[in-house]
Order: C-alpha cells, then structure tokens, then sequence
C-alpha cells in the first residue's frame, strides 16, 4: 500500500458525494431539514468514511464494489430519514439515482481499458477515476435542473407507492447489466468487435433510460391529472347534493314564510270569533310545519341555512354544539365560497364526531371577522384514528384522498388564506383565515 494507491482508492468512493446531491434535488419540498445542513452532514460522514473503505481494500484486496454496497445502504437509511416521502417514493429515487451514476463508471471503465489495454479492473487508474467524476459532473449538470423542477412536480403531485414500485425493477436491471458488463480482463475488450458493441450498449441503455424517465414523468402526471378530475367531479357530487338538501330547506322556510301572513288572518278571525279550540288547533298543525329550532346564528340567509341543516342532523345524532357566529351583512367573500367552506368544516367535523362513542360527540365552531379577516376556528372530537398518508388525510368514505379538506384549501387560497389540519389524542382541529374582498385574481 502506497500513499498514491491510498488517494487513488480514497477519491472512487467520493462519487457518492454527486449522486446524493442528485438523490435530493426532487426532494427539496419535503426535506426534514435544511439542503444545506443535510449535504454538510453528509460530506462530513463520507470523509470519514472514504479512507476507512479505501484502506479496508488496499488492506484485505476487496473490490470497491464490496464495500460500495453496505455504504450505499447506510446513505440509503440517512436518505430516507432526512425526507418526508413514502417508502416507495424514497427507494425508487435513490435506486435511480444509482442506477444513471452507474454510467460514468462503466464508461470510465472502457475508458481505463482504452488506456491500459492489458489492465486488470483491480488496478483501475486515477485517469479512469477522474474521467468518472467529470462525466459524472456533467451528467449531473444535465440532469439536475430538470429533477429539481419536473421531480420535486412528480414527488409532490403522484404519491402512489404502486407506481413508483414499478421504476424499482427496470433501474435494478440496468444496474446489473452495467454492473456485470465491467471486464476483468480488459485485453477481453479487444476481442472482436466487443470493445465497439459494450460502448454502443452503454449508450444505448443511457440513451434508454433517459427515454423511459420522460415517459414516467408524463405517465405519472397523467394518473394524478385523472385522480384530480375523479376527486373533482366527487367534489362537484358532494356540493350539489348538499346544495340540493339547503335548496329543499330554503324552500320550505321560504313556503312557510309566504303562508305566514294569511296564516295571521286566520288566526285573527278565529281569536275574533272566540273559537279557540279551532285557533289551538290550527297552531298546532302549524307549528309541525315549522322546521325544529330554528336559529339565527347570523344575518346571511345562505350560511345560516346551511349552520340551520347542519345543526339539526347533529342534534338528530347527539352531536353537542358550541358554535359562536359572528359575521356581518358583506363578509367580503361570495355567499358560495363562504358556504362551500363552512359546509365542508362543518361535514368533516360532524363525519368525525360520529366515530367517536355516544356522550363524547361535540363541536366547536368559532367563525369571527377582524377586519380584514375572517378567522374560522373548529374543534370536533373522533375516535382518534386517522387515516393519512405522505402528509396528506385520507377519506373514510372510500378509496384515497379526501375531497373536503383540498376543497377547504383551494378556496381559501383564493382569498390569500391559509388552512391548517391537525390533530391530538381525540380532538381534530381546524384553523382558517381568510381576507376579506381580496382574491388572486384581484391583485
């Protein structure tokens, strides 16, 4: 063991270094810790690592692959604890990953045969290695941009663990091809025309497999587009079949209304003529017309139909309401938008309070406005288990992601708001702000 041999071992493993970076670049909306702190940490335990690996090698005449492989599932399991993704996203990035930083090093291989025609792979040169972190430079350059901006699109959109399983095994099978395609013997490499046909394979598998991630990216982003018109055309389901229970409602209040002032005559000629059993009569049969506890919880008739709705089917249900109400005449946000919201906190709320045992069903609603916002504050109780997944809640009312809560989000954003989901023990809660007569598109 030389000095030289020592640095020459040291700098393959630092290959590893490019290749995290990469692993990291679609990741950066759901990284646990800074990029910065994340990469320091990591240089800082490859060199540490390198001249352990590197003399373990020189030392016992390992292959660099043999000590290659443990080291890349230790960066696995510090990739994988440094992000927020599903398992399944996590690996098949980080199997990508090695897979295209496989290339360079197969090249640098022909590379070092070209140089070294009677060399052994044992004795690969510092040339070769050097070769291989500037085409791995290169690569990287190429394709960092485009897995930044596209992947971290694809991270944050397409969460499916199945189909991102299925990039696991085509990467897996390029790896070993590139891994089994190395020679030994790089005289082997002059035999014929091999020397040309490896070269041309290389290319044609990287050529390949640039090929295959355009076609995933649209595939994928194809699926979620699917899933998001399925998730809407649910939403639109869910809003006119509730828009369809508030119209019955308005309508009866409305006919009642209506019927109220001939129902006054009535009542003034029967009390006129001293036919009271006639007049208690008609007023009972008037008042089982009448919708049970009506409550004027604000001065907009739309959201005070739908708290109306609402307030009934929890009382049906033994549902203790705390609702305190305080909206003006103009809230500054569209009677829809304003009824959309509240009606999905409202079901949600109510949805959860329902799995939770009978005497522990309550919900809080506090809806305030502050000039120039509207604070809209719920607390419901549940059983406790919630059904999430890659940060996002799941519904339980049938496959994959709830409609209310996005609903929530997206109108609110329309109105510069924010909307937070969290929960504790038996307690879901629920925080919204939005500002008043303000929307994007009016700025």
């Amino acid at each position: 063991m030389t000095v030289r041999s020592f640095l020459e071992m040291v700098s393959q493993f630092f290959i590893i270094f490019p290749s995290a970076i990469l692993c990291y670049l679609p990741m950066v909306k759901k990284l646990r810790f800074s990029l910065k702190k994340i990469l320091l940490w990591e240089f800082g335990i490859l060199l540490v690592l390198s001249p352990v690996m590197a003399f373990l090698c020189l030392r016992f005449g390992l292959s660099i692959n043999t000590l290659l492989i443990p080291a890349l599932i230790l960066f696995y399991i510090m990739f994988r604890g440094t992000v927020t993704t599903g398992k399944m996203q996590t690996l098949a990035v980080f199997v990508g990953v090695c897979n295209l930083m496989s290339f360079p090093s197969v090249y640098s291989v022909m590379y070092d045969a070209y140089l070294h025609p009677d060399g052994l792979l044992e004795n690969y040169s510092m040339e070769a290695n050097i070769f291989s972190l500037v085409l791995t430079l290169i690569l990287s350059a190429v394709i960092g941009y485009p897995l930044c901006v596209k992947g971290s699109e694809l991270i944050e959109h397409q969460t499916s663990e199945k189909v991102w399983g299925l990039t696991i095994p085509v990467s897996l099978v390029m790896l070993m091809i590139n891994y089994s395609i190395e020679p030994v013997y790089y005289r082997n490499m002059y035999v014929g025309r091999m020397f040309f046909l490896a070269i041309m394979i290389i290319t044609a598998m990287l050529l390949l497999l640039m090929f295959l991630m355009v076609i995933f990216y649209y595939a994928a982003m194809s699926i979620y587009q699917n899933e998001q018109t399925k998730a809407k055309a649910r939403m639109l389901e869910m809003q006119e079949s509730r828009y369809l229970r508030l119209q019955d409602y308005i309508e009866k209040t409305r006919k009642l209304r209506h019927d109220f002032r001939q129902s006054i005559h009535v009542m003034n000629t029967l009390a006129a003529e001293e036919d009271y059993d006639t007049l208690k009569k008609y007023l009972a049969e008037y008042e089982a017309q009448m919708p049970v506890g009506l409550t004027d919880y604000c001065r907009i008739n739309s959201v005070n139909a739908l708290l109306n709705y609402y307030g009934q089917w929890a009382e049906q249900n033994g549902i203790k309401l705390s609702w305190k109400i305080q909206l003006p005449d103009d809230a500054g946000i569209s009677q829809p938008d304003l009824c959309s919201v509240l009606g999905n906190v409202v079901e949600n709320a109510l949805d959860g309070c329902m799995t939770a045992q009978t005497g522990e069903r309550y919900h809080q609603l506090s809806v305030v406005c502050e000039e120039p916002y509207i604070y809209i504050v719920s607390t419901n109780s549940f059983d406790g288990n919630v059904k999430e997944k890659n940060g996002s809640f799941m519904s339980t009312k049938h496959k994959g992601m709830g409609t209310g809560i996005p609903s929530i989000k997206a109108t609110v954003e329309k109105y510069n708001g924010t909307a937070e989901f969290r929960y504790k023990g038996k307690e879901f809660y629920g925080d919204i702000m939005m500002k008043m007569g303000e929307t994007q598109q009016s700025q």
